[in-house]
């Protein structure tokens, strides 16, 4: 697979969605044309160059829906988290260069493979539902801008945050803010709610998914089911870190300490299903 951002390209991340559509040829009736066009581009126009022509003229790609492509990309998700963790459990210091360097090429092939389906998932949707795709880059970069107010390129005056914790304070605030504006936005287009999960509902529903992986992870001294396993595992997340009641967290408390005793990873649990994921 192509490696999209290349270091040879980083300099193509800092550009607008705009410029990097000013890049790509436009529509030629001539395929030999647009071939020596689409050879002359490196980087991300070369990658959106790629998925623009793949949607003109490849047969295959006509056919495929959002939903396949929503899969494929799960999967390549699920191996570049593969790959990451090979690369966390090595030592570089002490790994021959070949090997060091074939990790990162096995990386950055997956990175690669990721980058594809998102592009290729958000060009689908675009066909089928009739939107423009620069739109999906627009809203991904308004929404982050919003949710890092202490940014000084984009920010707010007089807003900081010196640490992490700071920043996922601002981000929830305005993650926050967004919601009760979707909502107003709803109930003005007498619109039903949003089908949204909410966020007890995702961790729930990630519990579960981490259940049918790893059943093991779930059962112990409770001896419980997968299903009742991974929501009491919820329970205990849910209660230590949202309950305002003191008495409800030592009771939770307790849930943790006997679980872990009888061999649950409740720790790991708490990291993979945690809040504002």
């Amino acid at each position: 697979m192509l490696s999209f951002f290349s270091r040879k390209s980083t300099s193509d991340l800092s550009e607008s969605w705009s410029e990097l559509v000013e890049k790509c040829p436009k529509s030629s009736p001539s395929r030999t044309q647009a071939r020596s066009e689409h050879a002359l581009l490196k980087g991300a126009p070369r990658a959106l160059n790629l998925v623009a022509l793949l949607n003109e003229a490849c047969p295959w790609t006509a056919t495929v829906k959002p939903e396949e492509m929503v899969n494929w990309l799960k999967s390549e998700c699920e191996e570049t988290l593969t790959e990451v963790k090979v690369m966390r459990s090595i030592d570089p210091a002490t790994l021959p260069a070949s090997q060091l360097s074939h990790h990162i090429r096995s990386l950055q092939s997956e990175l690669g493979d990721v980058l594809f389906d998102a592009l290729m998932l958000n060009s689908i949707c675009a066909r089928d539902f009739g939107f423009d795709p620069a739109e999906s880059w627009h809203a991904a970069t308004a929404k982050v801008e919003r949710r890092t107010p202490y940014m000084k390129e984009w920010g707010e005056k007089g807003v900081t945050a010196e640490t992490s914790e700071e920043a996922e304070e601002l981000w929830r605030a305005a993650k926050k803010e967004e919601k009760a504006e979707l909502a107003a936005e709803l109930e003005a287009l007498n619109l039903p709610p949003s089908s949204t999960p909410s966020p007890l509902q995702k961790k729930v529903n990630r519990a579960l998914a981490l259940a049918s992986q790893n059943p093991p992870f779930f059962l112990g001294v409770f001896s419980l089911g997968v299903s009742a396993g991974a929501l009491l595992a919820v329970s205990i997340l849910n209660s230590t870190v949202l309950s305002a009641s003191t008495a409800a967290k030592a009771v939770e408390a307790q849930k943790v300490t006997k679980a872990e005793g009888g061999g649950w990873r409740v720790k790991d649990l708490l990291k993979e299903v945690k809040l504002n994921l």
